[in-house]
């Protein structure tokens, strides 16, 4: 049993690498009034919804009612919206890996 778990914790571990790489080439971005924390809770918070059913016209419809008056921030979580329901790589995301990528990512990008 431990031998899944090592294989499971491996594969989450590369899944966040390829999401990095993917992500750097992405985004080069100011984060606005958020910081990199933020927008790893975001992402992971959208992970969840997405796992619960939401679409993603409602989690964009979020983000556009969460972003009123707040362009850059609008841009930035749109972009980890459309990540997290059109990127292949993202169906693998779990809610502390899609934490994880996306902090790592904001604050290599800074």
């Amino acid at each position: 049993m431990k031998h899944h778990h090592t294989i499971r914790t491996t594969l989450h571990l590369v899944i966040i690498a390829v999401a990095l790489s993917l992500l750097h080439a992405a985004f080069a971005y100011d984060t606005g009034s958020m910081s990199c924390s933020d927008m790893g809770d975001f992402a992971a918070a959208t992970v969840v919804g997405k796992e619960n059913g939401a679409t993603l016209k409602e989690a964009l419809a979020k983000v556009t009612k969460r972003t009123e008056g707040y362009p850059v921030e609008r841009k930035n979580l749109t972009q980890i919206v459309r990540a997290i329901y059109t990127q292949p790589w993202a169906n693998k995301l779990t809610e502390d890996g899609a934490r994880a990528a996306f902090t790592a990512d904001c604050e290599a990008q800074k």
